[in-house]
């Protein structure tokens, strides 16, 4: 082999060897992600004891622990239904009776955050909605950069689930998404 040549062949080498995916950013993003990822929240799955098997002493409630029970207990509200504070701890009681929550928990949830919620326009305007809707998943495909800013041309499937949705009586799509984080007066702009 001639100089010219072995040097080609090494030149050939090196161009392989230090070769440089185009779009390599687009290998390092997810292709699905979830709402709560998105936010910047760390997802673990964990599988938790049944609520029949855990005890109580064992039990740490969290702020985000009572922020998922009033959510929990605000699915099980019926728009339908008219509740004052009696009403409210008897659904609470339910959940506890059924175990779908534990003593423990059931301690820990404010009965007066969710009749607050009863009291609200929303809930006015859900009482007299054409249709409503909780819990619905819902998937969306949306170009990566609008979530990692990155000069990104693919898209990513974006999941979640939305807490309720609903028709009023003029026909307007009304979307809602449950927040149970203290936000201090005057900082609401901060949570939505």
């Amino acid at each position: 082999m001639d100089n010219k040549s072995e040097k080609e062949t090494l030149e050939k080498i090196k161009t392989k060897i230090e070769y440089e995916y185009e779009n390599k950013l687009s290998t390092t993003i997810p292709t699905k992600s979830s709402v709560t990822n998105m936010k910047g929240e760390k997802i673990e799955i964990t599988f938790e004891k049944p609520k029949f098997l855990q005890e109580d002493k064992e039990e740490k409630i969290t702020s985000s622990k009572k922020g998922t029970l009033i959510h929990l207990c605000m699915q099980k509200l019926n728009p339908k239904q008219d509740y004052d504070l009696e009403n409210v701890k008897k659904l609470i009681d339910e959940l506890a009776f059924k175990e779908v929550i534990t003593a423990k928990e059931k301690e820990a949830i404010n009965p007066y955050k969710i009749l607050e919620f009863t009291k609200s326009e929303v809930w006015k305007q859900l009482k007299t909605a054409k249709e409503y809707y909780q819990e619905k998943p819902f998937y969306i495909n949306i170009p990566a950069k609008e979530v990692y800013e990155e000069d990104i041309e693919e898209n990513i499937l974006v999941q979640g689930i939305i807490d309720l949705y609903y028709i009023d009586k003029n026909d307007n799509l009304i979307l809602l998404d449950y927040k149970t984080d203290y936000v201090e007066a005057g900082q609401d702009i901060e949570l939505v």
